[in-house]
């Protein structure tokens, strides 16, 4: 077995968090320009919102909407199982297998908050496993939706009458690792509970379903076979292929089994950007539904991996930013998107629309919003999110009993208040990690999903030196920031090549000129904190230097 211990401390050490401190004079340097570089600010007055944006406020809205989402979970889940279900004005007995993966994940996120304690916590861990291990399986996955009382499974559309689902077979089991990393006591509780999930990862065959071919089948029927969609990238079923990679050798893929089946004849399109984007994978130029994204990287955090197609947090930022502007700019004016409505993801919608998965383009979108869809951009456009979480959450018309409801269109008036658990659940998860990162960090912890990340070609980022990993929208040439909600500090990230290097930043603001050293720099990236409460709320250019010699530029709009 390979050790993965040096790539666990390189990617833990990537993402280290440095403080900084502030020199209150002012700063001239022979290498500063005469004239600060001062972003172009849009007509009217950029920084008038009537929204809210301090970190106590953030803070109070952010925990609001992750624990009305988690007792959407915990208080009504099918009562024999502990499942989740479909959602709210749905049968009270069939569970979703999505659904509960995502409410499995956030299990962890409930106790660190204090909203059940870690003995409750690892009592529906143990009870959605005992209900798991009687459920009816196919070659070990299980179906897509299931019996709550017996386990049987449940047709879900014509092809999956009685069906294993792989796909969402292995969004359960990557919940299931989250809670097994946390739950890692020797109480008799948790250890039952972690012997159940070892005994699942053993069970299930991802060799069947690949039908002997090079790639994988989403579903297979006990009567009717294998469903004719085989799981080709990128999409939402990314971890089916990393846990197909790592699995025990009996039931594992090879190698060739990714690359032919992940990496289909759309996967890779070099050079390719949308409105100036760099959006290289997948056959959709404009994104499909935000969740295609932002399910997969629940897990996964695309803050590290980089592979030989992609780097994958510029993935999953660029694919937010080019659902913003199409959505502002491009979009149907009869839909009344703006900064504050706006997220085309998969949601209910008014009849006869109904549900699907909305996404930018013609004939994908209908003026339906997603109120998950923005949500979950939030680890890789806060801002942008948070503009959008903060409208909702003032909206009293789309406020229900667990909080914002699951969907709108605001060109016919409409507003649903249904909850659906594969909508609401990751985002409480999703949150979370942008707050604490406490799911990422729990991942790294796993064997199964290291090794798989490991055997698919992931790889650590590197970056040439200067700042990275900061969404700058390409319409003002700015990244707008928000602070940390729980740190109360602006992040700027930025690469060093060296630890101890000689680097500090002026930041520039008409005439004024202010220089930040950091306290400590380490190889790789690092994070240049501003305090909230010592920076005026407004444009500045941020000049970085080495060695005394100006190396990179980024404007930035403290909000």
């Amino acid at each position: 077995m390979m050790n993965h211990q040096p790539i666990l401390c390189l990617l833990l050490t990537a993402v280290t968090v440095l403080s900084s401190c502030l020199d209150g004079q002012d700063f001239h340097s022979p290498e500063q320009p005469e004239t600060p570089s001062v972003p172009t600010v849009p007509e009217g007055n950029y920084f008038a919102d009537s929204l809210e944006y301090t970190p106590e406020k953030q803070r109070q809205t952010l925990t609001d909407i992750q624990r009305g989402y988690f007792r959407f979970f915990y208080e009504n889940c099918q009562a024999d199982s502990k499942m989740a279900l479909i959602g709210t004005e749905r049968s009270t007995n069939t569970v979703a297998l999505a659904g509960s993966a995502y409410a499995a994940t956030a299990i962890p996120v409930a106790v660190e908050r204090g909203w059940i304690t870690r003995k409750e916590g690892a009592q529906r861990f143990l009870d959605m496993c005992t209900f798991l291990n009687k459920a009816e399986r196919y070659h070990g996955a299980w179906s897509h939706w299931m019996d709550g009382k017996t386990g049987t499974g449940l047709p879900f559309n014509q092809k999956q009458q009685s069906a294993g689902d792989l796909v969402e077979t292995s969004f359960m089991m990557m919940g299931l690792f989250i809670c097994s990393e946390y739950f890692n006591s020797e109480d008799a509780t948790e250890t039952e509970a972690r012997a159940f999930v070892s005994k699942f990862h053993n069970e299930i065959d991802w060799n069947f379903y690949t039908n002997g071919e090079k790639t994988l089948y989403w579903a297979w029927d006990k009567d009717l076979g294998f469903a004719p969609l085989k799981i080709t990238g990128p999409c939402e079923a990314l971890p089916a292929y990393l846990l197909a990679l790592s699995a025990p050798e009996e039931y594992a893929v090879t190698e060739d089994v990714y690359t032919n089946g992940w990496r289909g004849n759309k996967f890779f399109n070099a050079g390719r950007t949308t409105y100036g984007y760099t959006f290289e994978l997948g056959g959709e130029e404009k994104g499909g539904p935000l969740f295609t994204t932002q399910h997969p990287f629940l897990w996964i955090n695309p803050f590290l991996y980089q592979d030989n197609y992609a780097d994958y947090w510029e993935f999953c930022t660029n694919h937010a930013l080019i659902n913003r502007h199409y959505s502002l700019n491009d979009a149907p004016k009869e839909y009344l998107y703006d900064e504050y409505n706006w997220g085309l993801s998969a949601c209910y919608g008014p009849k006869p629309l109904g549900y699907k998965g909305r996404a930018p383009g013609e004939s994908r979108d209908d003026g339906t919003i997603c109120t998950t869809g923005a949500m979950g951009t939030i680890p890789v456009t806060p801002f942008y999110a948070l503009q959008v979480i903060r409208s909702l959450y003032e909206t009293p018309h789309l406020q229900g009993t667990y909080g914002i409801a699951d969907a709108y269109n605001r060109s016919l008036a409409w507003a649903d208040s249904r909850y659906l658990s594969i909508s609401v659940m990751p985002v409480v998860s999703v949150i979370e990690n942008y707050r604490s990162g406490l799911i990422w960090k729990l991942a790294l912890q796993s064997e199964p999903i290291r090794q798989g990340l490991e055997a698919a070609g992931f790889k650590a980022v590197t970056y040439p030196e200067g700042f990275c990993q900061n969404p700058v929208n390409l319409q003002t040439g700015a990244v707008d920031l928000t602070a940390h909600p729980d740190t109360e500090d602006y992040n700027i990230r930025y690469w060093s090549d060296a630890a101890s290097a000689d680097i500090y930043f002026t930041i520039n603001c008409e005439e004024k000129v202010r220089k930040v050293t950091p306290d400590e720099i380490k190889q790789g990236i690092n994070v240049l904190q501003l305090p909230y409460d010592r920076w005026s709320k407004c444009a500045y250019s941020l000049d970085m230097y080495k060695d005394n010699k100006r190396i990179d530029t980024l404007n930035i709009n403290l909000r």
